[in-house]
């Protein structure tokens, strides 16, 4: 790859300089076969064009012309112009010839719309004199070479068109050719270019070539590990039982949040259950425990923002709803390299859960057969 980056640039240097040193070999700008003074060295010599005159011959008596001038004074070749004719306030408007006084003049009968109003603007921003009328006469110029518009002793300046096509039985003028200059800045800026570009090349052939290296990784904890150790505090700190509901339903759904984020690798800390149930599903899990886990985070946040206190017996049953969920999505570490007195703490914990839980259950099924 970097041997063919060496022969390109070689090659381009090469060509570089070649087209940088001057023609020896070029016939003189004035060869054998051309008339002397048809060309120069830069460019030749353009010919003066002619003048035509269009005189306007009135079928009446000649009115008083006082100016005579064009809209715009460089008229485009082809397109609708004004041509514009002053005389004084006191005499008629002037009557036109039928015929246009030259062939390359011709007179635009139907004009309307935009073309109207484009001439009526003309008209208006030329300076007129006082005590003068203006006949506009819209017309179409089919020349390429200056002319004179002349009535009477009247005539108006040389009026120029634009947009010149080329007659194609002419011969274009021969021009000596210009090559452009190679210095050494623009020879620089290429190499470095090149150069560039090859090591591109070489980085992504080398990148596609390397194999990616597989990092060591230990597979995440079991998430009921931490989630036991935070209801054990929980339940050891007393808030339930002085009545402070909704302090302990905010840890409960942390928990719950937490155990759901560490069990299903999602993002559930901050999630709604709803969302949470969504993650699992769309990433393969049973949808029962995932339910019941968001079921228990959004009742936990509608009731702790609930204007009316939350009773205890409500409380322990949410709090048996997150063990139950947790005993069935349980798993005990084998192959993950968990410490072991993490391990020893979490299932001491979680036996005191188990307890408490049965206690729980025994005293709410004692109350349902008394009321029974």
């Amino acid at each position: 790859m970097i041997r063919l980056a060496l022969i390109a640039w070689v090659l381009l240097v090469g060509s570089a300089t070649a087209q940088g040193l001057p023609q020896a070999d070029l016939p003189p700008a004035g060869g054998p076969g051309l008339p002397q003074g048809m060309m120069t060295d830069s460019a030749a010599v353009p010919a003066v064009p002619d003048t035509a005159r269009a005189v306007f011959g009135w079928e009446t008596e000649a009115p008083p012309i006082e100016a005579i001038y064009m809209i715009p004074d460089t008229v485009p070749f082809g397109e609708i112009v004004g041509l514009v004719f002053e005389y004084p306030e006191s005499v008629e408007a002037p009557v036109l010839p039928s015929e246009p006084p030259a062939e390359w003049l011709e007179y635009e009968a139907d004009v309307s719309g935009e073309h109207q109003d484009l001439l009526q603007k003309r008209l208006a921003s030329h300076e007129q004199k006082e005590g003068r009328n203006t006949l506009l006469v819209p017309v179409r110029i089919y020349r390429t070479d200056p002319f004179v518009i002349e009535s009477g002793s009247v005539e108006s300046p040389v009026i120029q068109v634009r947009g010149r096509t080329t007659d194609l039985a002419e011969t274009a003028a021969i021009r000596a050719p210009r090559h452009r200059g190679w210095n050494l800045g623009t020879i620089a800026a290429l190499s470095l270019a090149l150069v560039l570009l090859s090591l591109l090349v070489w980085v992504l052939w080398r990148r596609r070539r390397t194999t990616t290296r597989i990092e060591n990784w230990d597979p995440a904890a079991p998430g009921w590990l931490a989630a036991a150790g935070r209801l054990r505090t929980l339940l050891q700190g007393g808030s339930l039982d002085r009545g402070e509901g909704r302090s302990y339903l905010n840890e409960l759904a942390s928990i719950a949040r937490g155990f759901a984020a560490e069990r299903y690798g999602i993002a559930a800390r901050e999630m709604t259950g709803r969302e949470i149930v969504a993650a699992c599903i769309g990433r393969g899990y049973a949808p029962d425990p995932a339910r019941t886990l968001g079921r228990l985070v959004d009742e936990a946040d509608r009731r702790r923002y609930d204007p009316a206190p939350v009773t205890e017996a409500w409380v322990r049953e949410r709090t048996l709803e997150l063990l139950r969920c947790i005993e069935g999505l349980r798993i005990v570490p084998r192959q993950t390299p968990v410490a072991t007195e993490r391990i020893f703490d979490a299932d001491g914990a979680w036996s005191e859960l188990q307890r408490l839980m049965a206690e729980w259950e025994s005293s709410a099924a004692g109350s349902a057969g008394g009321s029974a």
